[in-house]
């Protein structure tokens, strides 16, 4: 029975706090902005605000894989050479960020053109074109602060890049209302957004540098070796993340050219509300990959196995119930949040969630292949993924309108993890068995928490009104979830060894929230609670 280090358990903890309340501050702000964008701006200017957003995302993962194999360096330094080679990767990759951020800049000044006859923009072509140069700019300025945010997450300071993030998502979202509510538009959007990214990258940079300035980037040290090794870890990373990203923003830029701006505002509010889906693993994995990439250095092969086996099983006990229950309460719930009924993107909820949560269950093993230092195995279930879905996407559109899109991509995800899951496990000989165990209590419970809430939810209360679809989402939700919890247990789930240990640590986490709030120090966030135990023989 291998267990985790107590400082390395405290550590994840008091980061995954962190994180964790970042994240929610963030997805919270973005959330409640939305609606106010999308009355002021209305369908179709919300439509081509969220095609921006596709072209901020598919140049913001330009960095040639720089931004993980830097992470990846900062958590070797354990030595002189170790910090040696970590500041060229630094260095490396302070260059190339700077020249793809021009180079984005100026590559839209210069395709704008196409861009939005190819995106039917229409009259909003010429706001729009600045609104894009304008956030332009802000991914110029991320992709210049992105070393000294690796130097920090590489050294595992998660908590200040936490809550910088936090605090510039909360500028920004307050920025964009007021923008809105005084009359502006695309342009002056951007220009909110370009400010809160200058805002974050000085406030990274000055943070990282007062508090890891023995690390700083160093040019004149990179050495051939270092180009070649961050080229052969952090291009097949570069190729998994673009292909990634391709994917997941496809449906975008196909139902745009298709059908235009205003069908894509559907589809995009759809796809944010998933995103609140795949915010706690996404954030665990960013905490697990330095802590991970140190642990196997130091325990080896095994631990790394337990460790991959019982961070699959919680992320699917999570993400398969929610899933479940994000089915259910698609409808209401985005009558809720908007205001008013928007069928596209309560289909897209619909169609997308279950395959969301089963491409979740991948993520460990991608983690995995990263701490291996082998990030290429991920790269082609990602492509299988991609070319899944353009072949899906013309025969789909024709028979289902816009959702075909949404069914693209739902089918892609889910026969691509399902093959990557069984490819994985063949190639580094992993008993796929053991996966199966650690995913069955997940599985079974969204399974049956999902089809017993929606038999239940004609059966249900349902409300008129913005408040009233809320307190339905209540009713299904709270339904779904506690079917799914009673499952969980019923299948064995959480032992007693982890029941304790997730009572004392929550009693932690509660007092850590209760000292941010009364500004009291408090004992450090796992002080005193036993290590999460990670089991060999996972039921």
């Amino acid at each position: 029975m291998a267990s985790l280090p107590v400082a390395g358990g405290r550590r994840i903890a008091h980061n995954t706090g962190s994180l964790f309340l970042s994240r929610v501050v963030v997805a919270g702000a973005s959330l409640a902005a939305l609606p106010v964008l999308y009355d002021g701006l209305g369908p179709r200017g919300f439509g081509v605000w969220a095609l921006l957003g596709v072209l901020v995302a598919l140049v913001s993962l330009a960095d040639l894989g720089l931004g993980t194999a830097q992470i990846r360096e900062v958590a070797r330094a354990h030595d002189a050479a170790g910090c040696r080679r970590a500041r060229a990767a630094l260095g490396l990759g302070m260059l190339c960020s700077v020249g793809l951020g021009l180079l984005a800049l100026l590559g839209t000044l210069v395709c704008w053109p196409v861009l939005a006859r190819l995106f039917h923009v229409g009259d909003l072509a010429h706001e729009a074109r600045d609104g894009a140069l304008w956030l332009m700019l802000g991914v110029l300025l991320d992709q210049i602060s992105l070393p000294w945010r690796s130097m920090l997450a590489g050294t595992q300071r998660y908590t200040a890049i936490a809550w910088t993030t936090a605090a510039t998502a909360l500028l920004g979202a307050v920025f964009a209302v007021l923008v809105v509510r005084l009359g502006g538009g695309l342009a002056a959007l951007g220009a909110s957004t370009a400010v809160t990214s200058a805002i974050r990258a000085a406030v990274l940079m000055t943070t990282a540098h007062r508090g890891i300035g023995w690390l700083t980037p160093r040019v004149r040290g990179i050495r051939r070796a270092d180009v070649r090794a961050a080229a052969r870890y952090g291009l097949p990373v570069q190729v998994t993340r673009a292909t990634g990203v391709v994917n997941s923003e496809l449906g975008r830029l196909v139902v745009g050219g298709s059908f235009g701006p205003a069908q894509v505002a559907g589809f995009d509010l759809g796809s944010r509300l998933l995103s609140v889906l795949r915010l706690p693993p996404d954030l665990l994995f960013t905490v697990l990959f330095p802590f991970a990439v140190s642990g196997v250095a130091r325990h080896g092969r095994d631990w790394l196995d337990n460790f991959y086996l019982t961070t699959t099983r919680y992320v699917v006990a999570f993400a398969g119930p929610c899933a479940a229950a994000l089915v259910v309460c698609a409808d209401p719930l985005i009558r809720c949040w908007i205001g008013q009924p928007v069928p596209w993107a309560a289909a897209t909820v619909a169609i997308l969630a279950p395959s969301y949560a089963l491409g979740l269950t991948a993520g460990a093993a991608t983690l995995v292949t990263r701490v291996e230092g082998r990030p290429d195995r991920e790269t082609w279930y990602l492509l299988l993924a991609l070319a899944l879905n353009l072949a899906l996407v013309p025969p789909l559109l024709r028979l289902c309108g816009p959702l075909g899109a949404a069914l693209s991509t739902a089918i892609a995800i889910t026969v691509s993890s399902g093959y990557f899951a069984v490819w994985f496990h063949r190639a580094t000989g992993r008993p796929l068995v053991g996966l199966l165990r650690a995913i069955r209590p997940g599985v079974v419970a969204a399974f049956v928490a999902g089809v017993g809430g929606g038999l239940a939810a004609p059966y249900l209360p349902e409300f008129a009104g913005r408040t009233g679809a809320g307190l339905t989402v209540l009713c299904r939700g709270g339904a779904v979830l506690l079917i799914a919890a009673v499952v969980l247990v019923a299948t064995g789930l959480v032992g007693g060894a982890e029941r304790t240990w997730l009572t004392a640590l929550w009693r932690r986490w509660a007092q850590y929230g209760r000292s941010l709030l009364t500004r009291q120090p408090a004992a450090p966030v796992g002080g005193g609670v036993p290590d999460a135990t990670i089991r060999k023989d996972v039921p």
